[in-house]
């Protein structure tokens, strides 16, 4: 989900009747469901449907197990001697990865 409409490519208005509630217990609305594309660190383009417009959001969430119910499978990796992340997805035969915080939504 994100709070930024510009980050998606297409987008429908659609009726929500639930918000989003964030871990201080603060809540938002959902106002708007489309699709947009990540930039790995590596050159690939990621394209995620579905993503929430939550007007409000300041962070970009993406949800782990929400990847993982579209059939990717995906696992974090810790550099030992680094403060850099990587996670890996896989689909199908399709294999890319993403590396904190150098992954970013493309406009």
């Amino acid at each position: 989900m994100t709070g930024h409409r510009e980050a998606l490519t297409s987008y429908r208005k659609k009726k929500f009747t639930t918000q989003v509630e964030l871990g201080d217990d603060s809540t938002y609305k959902i106002e708007e469901v489309g699709s947009t594309s990540l930039q790995l660190d590596f050159g690939m383009v990621m394209h995620i449907d579905d993503v929430l417009y939550v007007p409000g959001l300041k962070k970009n969430l993406l949800s782990v197990a929400g990847l993982e119910d579209k059939g990717y499978r995906v696992l974090f990796v810790i550099h030992i001697y680094s403060s850099r992340a990587t996670i890996f997805y896989f689909s199908d035969s399709v294999h890319f990865s993403a590396s904190s915080p150098t992954y970013e939504m493309l406009k």
